[in-house]
């Protein structure tokens, strides 16, 4: 999970395509084993939840997960209006 956060903090402060493509990498590292552990412990501690369960940890490891992305694409949005402005 940490690394999950790293990849995602560097993915949202990449200046060059190679940065950003280092830290997709870092991003998935963290992912890959992460993202399956969760699944595998929502189905087998709450199995009455069944695909909605699921769903629902899907959807919020999505919005969690791309939250400090989106904050620093916003950050540099807005630093690029107030160039022009």
């Amino acid at each position: 999970m940490i690394v999950a956060g790293i990849g995602l903090y560097l993915l949202s402060n990449a200046q060059t395509l190679v940065s950003a493509l280092v830290a997709a990498t870092v991003f998935f590292l963290g992912v890959c084993f992460v993202w399956p552990t969760m699944l595998g412990f929502v189905s087998e501690r709450v199995p009455r939840s069944g695909a909605l369960g699921l769903a629902l940890m899907l959807g919020i490891g999505v919005v969690v997960g791309w939250l400090p992305a989106l904050r620093g694409m916003r950050l540099r949005i807005v630093d690029a209006l107030r160039r022009v402005a």
